[in-house]
């Protein structure tokens, strides 16, 4: 009876998951309620972040930030995590017991779990490659108690539905990445599009011929990194930035190549793609892009000029700005006193309601690309 109701009902909430805007958060409730448990966790561990995901159903407030707080992803720590199987094999309090006698560090998850009511259950791998593992728990309070074996029952069975789901997710979420390729691809744009664990989901042609003619910039087991430790740092940290804002993050902009006196380097950008509410991080998350300093061309200051409302030398100003330049450069090359450009600027952002020149180049890049 107990593996028939997984079938019928929350087996059915999981296949329709990844196509309904509330689908995860529903299925999730619904698996809680056919295994009786107070809670239902999907989780993230791995990837440039400890903790990429966590969901939980019906959420008690400071969980998820407190998960993050104590170190949740540390077997060292969550003897959840310390008693993990092999994927879709099941672990439950007796396994749970047995993690803890080897660790040092219990009664920290211990006061954790009590807090938050999460003191029982069972759980298992759905997914683990790439450095990563997404794991499925019911998470039981001690009104709950301890699972039984028709409770268990019912979390295997549901189990590898779940993982189907969330390997539709992830087929939707590729297509996503390959649509933003694609559309980049018309306008002959150097870029790549990373998911939310900062792997190259898609890439133009032109970032493929980039990464052929050019040696700023590496793909190395789907990863991008700078070929130059120190542009690599700043390369790691921009992106690490952009996918780790729960906000929209602005744009992050700076310059890779051999030799700064000459216009062999060039421009690297880092937008920040829209987020869905629910997300594993498979999804498009990131754009990378490269381009030559001389793609934002000075004879775009007309263009600029009518479009927001600025004199020639403001516009002249905010493109080089765009172009990468610091205010000192721009006054030294437009032979002006650095009070005078200050004051261009403050100028700028008034006409165009921006606050702050990430802002001004985030638009201009719009306008002119």
């Amino acid at each position: 009876m107990a593996t028939d109701q997984a079938e019928t009902l929350a087996v059915r909430a999981f296949a329709a998951a990844p196509f309904e805007p509330a689908g995860w958060d529903i299925a999730l409730k619904e698996l809680a309620r056919q295994t009786r448990s107070s809670r239902m966790q999907l989780l993230g561990i791995g990837g440039p972040h400890a903790i990429p995901f966590n969901w939980t159903s019906d959420v008690i407030d400071g969980f998820i930030e407190g998960f993050v707080r104590i170190g949740g992803g540390d077997p060292a720590i969550n003897w959840r995590v310390a008693a993990t199987r092999a994927p879709l094999e099941i672990s439950s309090e007796v396994d749970y017991a047995r993690a803890r006698q080897g660790m040092k560090r219990s009664n920290i998850y211990d006061d954790f779990a009590a807090r938050y009511e999460a003191v029982y259950g069972c759980q298992t791998v759905l997914l683990q490659n790439q450095g990563m593992f997404i794991g499925l728990a019911a998470l039981r309070s001690e009104a709950d108690g301890p699972t039984n074996e028709d409770e268990r029952a019912v979390f295997s069975a549901a189990a590898p539905h779940v993982l189907s789901a969330i390997q539709m997710q992830r087929a939707l979420d590729n297509q996503g990445a390959q649509l933003v390729s694609g559309s980049l691809e018309a306008v002959g744009t150097a870029a790549f599009v990373c998911d939310g664990t900062g792997r190259v989901a898609a890439l133009t042609a032109m970032a493929e011929g980039w990464l052929r003619d050019h040696g700023s910039l590496r793909l190395i087991a789907g990863r991008l990194s700078a070929s130059r430790p120190q542009e690599d740092r700043v390369f790691q940290n921009a992106l690490a930035t952009v996918l780790s804002s729960e906000r929209p993050a602005l744009p992050q902009r700076f310059w890779l190549g051999e030799d700064y006196t000459q216009e062999s380097f060039h421009l690297c950008e880092i937008f920040a793609l829209p987020r869905r509410d629910w997300s594993f991080g498979f999804e498009p998350r990131a754009l990378v892009t490269i381009r030559m300093p001389q793609d934002l061309a000075p004879d775009h200051s007309a263009l600029l000029s009518d479009a927001l409302g600025l004199t020639n030398a403001e516009a002249d100003v905010a493109i080089r700005a765009a172009r990468g330049q610091s205010r000192d450069e721009i006054a030294q090359q437009r032979g002006a006193s650095a009070e005078t450009v200050n004051s261009q600027f403050k100028t700028i952002f008034r006409k165009t309601g921006v606050r702050r020149e990430g802002e001004l180049i985030a638009l201009v890049n719009k306008l002119l690309r």
